[in-house]
């Protein structure tokens, strides 16, 4: 049981208010309102009071930064990719298991556009000459959704502001970009050949990864990690020629990889 001052709590007694000073409160409080009445009507009198701004808080479509300087070019490792989404998506590796996940528009500050407009509108038709190859380089590892949606999703993000290039302006120059730099380079084989080959055991540096597709493609790679796996790779492209190009080292340093404990390459199930 609680003793002392803390155990009872006393409300003060409520004081009796004099009538003559309710009445000098109302009438002060009247004077008041009437003082502050006048004074608006004289600040609004033939004026009109602005409405509140409904623009959103971020600026988007034209009214927001388009501009990017280089492009980066993405391939994902699929069966990482699978591991992570096995909960969300009934998800199956392709036969080429570092499929493209993106052609996408930078800045050198490391942020970017997306959702460009004038938003165009992906048409699958436009493309129907490269989807054998798109089947085999840029595939929906989603089963459960789609046949299409992967491609809709990057070109709408992405390509929507990678056009504003006159090599990328159409949606089958965006795609053929894309499948002729998946071509060029194998990252999959160029790491074998690095001594980097996927394992449930092996741990490799961020180093050795690098330097396996520096040596090979004589360009620094993006390399990105999620959970200490390795996922994904990237290459920067020059928006002038789309070859890729070493860019400013800041951007290598957001792949969120640690050589610490080193990084899985986990194999295909």
């Amino acid at each position: 049981m609680l003793s002392g001052p803390e155990s009872v709590h006393s409300f003060p007694k409520r004081q009796a208010i004099e009538p003559s000073t309710c009445a000098m409160s109302t009438a002060n409080m009247r004077s008041l309102l009437l003082v502050v009445l006048l004074a608006v009507l004289s600040i609004t009198n033939g004026a009109r009071i602005p409405k509140p701004n409904n623009q959103e808080l971020e600026p988007t479509g034209e009214n927001a930064d388009q501009s990017w300087d280089f492009l980066l070019f993405v391939v994902s490792w699929e069966p990482q990719l699978c591991a992570m989404q096995e909960r969300r998506h009934k998800c199956q590796v392709p036969h080429e298991a570092w499929g493209i996940h993106g052609l996408w528009p930078n800045r050198n500050d490391t942020t970017y556009p997306q959702y460009c407009k004038p938003q165009p509108r992906f048409e699958e038709a436009e493309i129907s000459v490269l989807e054998g190859k798109l089947d085999r380089y840029w595939p929906n590892a989603f089963v459960d959704t789609k046949h299409d949606n992967f491609w809709k999703h990057e070109y709408e993000k992405h390509g929507s502001c990678a056009k504003s290039s006159p090599l990328l302006a159409k949606e089958l120059d965006y795609f053929q970009a894309a499948i002729t730099l998946r071509e060029t380079v194998d990252v999959g084989a160029v790491l074998v050949a690095g001594g980097v080959s996927p394992s449930s055991t092996a741990r490799y540096s961020e180093d050795q990864i690098r330097t396996a597709i520096a040596n090979a493609v004589g360009v620094e790679p993006w390399v990105q990690c999620s959970g200490g796996a390795l996922s994904q790779i990237g290459f920067c492209v020059s928006k002038t020629t789309l070859r890729p190009y070493t860019c400013l080292p800041v951007f290598y340093r957001q792949g969120g990889c640690s050589n610490t404990n080193g990084i899985s390459y986990i194999p295909i199930r």
